[in-house]
């Protein structure tokens, strides 16, 4: 009788042991999804951020002779020290360290680029650095519209980076991807964060767009160009 009580005790005595545990593991797991649902919001502004200063910086490299490469060059310093601070944060997403590291590798990069005046290479790694943008923003799963509006900005700046190849093929079907990206936000049953009429605008102003196939004309596709990205930065 004895030896049963005392293997009562112990079988009680190790449930215990497991159910704390099993508390202890839960309390930790809750823990850390409140550090990062608290990151959440720091890390949808630190992106909005650097997708604005993206979309500045490839506007200065314009269609024109007189591109302001002094400029350029300050800003690229504004988004080194911006960044060190938002790669800190992003650490806390489930992403591969390579999305991590790249962007920094991305940066060095365009500084060379700009120091060259490079013209092609300059936007070529702003494409790819908003392209990053995407990933982090996606992994974050914070707002499905924002990201449909980041995809049809980064597709938008795909055709922008292109178009003096004058491969109008590429640059039409980017700007066709945009239109799509928007389509989703313009579609969406719910969309009281946003202007809806500005929403509308901003996609015929894509749309619109499009007809560049036809056209093939540089000067017109800058026109549209600067108005599309102008009203999805307004959005």
């Amino acid at each position: 009788m004895k030896k049963f009580n005392k293997k009562i005790l112990i079988s009680i005595f190790v449930f215990f042991i497991v159910l704390l545990l099993s508390i202890s593991i839960i309390i930790d797991n809750n823990s850390n999804n409140e550090v990062s649902s608290e990151n959440k919001e720091k890390l949808y502004y630190e992106i909005k951020y650097l997708d604005n200063e993206i979309i500045i910086m490839s506007n200065l490299i314009n269609n024109s002779a007189n591109i302001d490469w002094q400029e350029l060059q300050t800003n690229t310093k504004k988004l080194y020290n911006y960044w060190n601070s938002t790669i800190l944060d992003l650490n806390t997403l489930s992403l591969d360290k390579n999305y991590l590291t790249n962007f920094g590798k991305i940066l060095d990069n365009l500084t060379v680029s700009i120091k060259n005046k490079d013209k092609q290479a300059s936007l070529d790694n702003l494409v790819r650095l908003y392209n990053n943008l995407t990933i982090y923003f996606e992994s974050l799963n914070y707002d499905d519209k924002y990201t449909n509006i980041l995809y049809a900005k980064y597709n938008l700046l795909v055709a922008y980076s292109i178009v003096e190849k004058e491969n109008w093929t590429l640059t039409y079907e980017s700007i066709v991807r945009s239109t799509n990206y928007l389509s989703n936000v313009v579609n969406s049953m719910d969309n009281n964060q946003y202007n809806q009429y500005n929403i509308n605008q901003t996609y015929i102003a894509v749309k619109e767009l499009e007809n560049i196939i036809n056209v093939r004309d540089l000067d017109v596709f800058y026109i549209k160009y600067n108005i599309a990205m102008q009203k999805l930065q307004n959005i």
